[in-house]
C-alpha cells in the first residue's frame, strides 16, 4: 500500500506512518504475551497463567503440583497427612502416626500389659503382686470388721495367668497383743502358717490386719486368699 500521496503534507504523512507503525508493534507484543492478565508471566509455564511456577519447600515439585507444598519430605498427604512422616518404626505395617505402640512390632495398642509386653505376660486383672491385697471377693476383714469389695492374693509373680481356686483364709482366730502384731492395711504378715492358693507354697503363716489401731482386739477367721 502506498502511504504517502502527492497531495499529502509531508509532516502529516510522517505522523501517520509512525502511528501505523506503533499499532503494529502493540499487536505483535499482544500476540507474544499469552498471559495478558498475569503481569508475572508471558507464557503459561507448568502451572498456567495466574499461578506462579514456584517450589516453596524446595522438593523439586512445583506448588501447583505438590499436595504438601510446605513439606519437603512429601508431595502427597499419605496416611499421616502433610508435615507428619508416614514412617513405620517397628515394621508392623502400621505407620507410627496411628500405631499406639510404634516401637512394638507385635502390638498396635497397649492392651492390658502395655507396649513391649506380650498379652498374658503381665498380671491378669484381679491378681496382684506378692504381699498385696486386691479387694474383689466382698469379704469382711477380720481385724477391723470393715466390709470391703473382697480380697484376692497372689503369692508369687510366676502365678500370673494361672487358674485360681478357692483355698483358704488369710487370718484365723487370735488376739492382737501389740501394735507390732497388727500390720498396715493391704499387707501380708506371716504368722498363721497358711498355704497360699495361687502357688501352692506354704508361707510362714499369714495374717492380715486392716488398721494398726486394731492392736489389742480379737481376730476371727474371715478373709479368703484368692478365688
Amino acid at each position: 500500500m502506498r502511504i504517502i500521496t502527492e497531495s499529502a503534507d509531508l509532516g502529516l504523512s510522517i505522523a501517520l506512518m509512525a502511528a501505523i507503525g506503533s499499532g503494529c508493534g502493540e499487536e505483535k507484543l499482544a500476540q507474544a504475551d499469552r498471559c495478558l492478565n498475569d503481569s508475572e508471566k508471558a507464557v503459561e509455564g507448568v502451572c498456567g497463567c495466574g499461578v506462579p511456577d514456584i517450589d516453596t519447600d524446595g522438593d523439586g515439585a512445583l506448588d501447583c503440583l505438590d499436595a504438601c507444598p510446605d513439606d519437603a519430605a512429601k508431595t502427597a498427604p499419605g496416611e499421616c497427612g502433610c508435615g507428619v512422616s508416614d514412617a513405620d518404626s517397628d515394621g508392623d505395617g502400621e505407620p507410627d502416626c496411628t500405631d499406639l505402640c510404634p516401637l512394638d512390632g507385635s502390638k498396635l495398642a497397649p492392651g492390658q500389659c502395655g507396649c513391649g509386653v506380650a498379652e498374658g505376660g503381665c498380671p491378669p486383672l484381679g491378681c496382684v503382686p506378692d504381699g498385696a491385697i486386691d479387694d474383689t471377693l466382698g469379704v469382711t476383714h477380720c481385724c477391723s470388721g470393715i466390709a470391703v469389695a473382697g480380697s484376692t492374693y497372689c503369692a508369687i509373680e510366676s502365678d500370673w495367668g494361672s487358674t485360681w481356686a478357692t483355698c483358704g483364709q488369710i487370718c484365723g482366730s487370735g488376739s492382737v497383743s501389740s501394735i507390732t502384731s497388727c500390720i498396715p492395711s493391704g499387707r501380708i504378715d506371716d504368722v498363721l502358717d497358711r498355704t497360699v492358693c495361687c502357688s501352692g507354697s506354704t508361707l510362714s503363716n499369714s495374717t492380715y490386719c486392716v488398721n494398726p489401731a486394731d492392736a489389742g482386739t480379737t481376730w476371727t477367721s474371715c478373709l479368703m486368699l484368692c478365688e
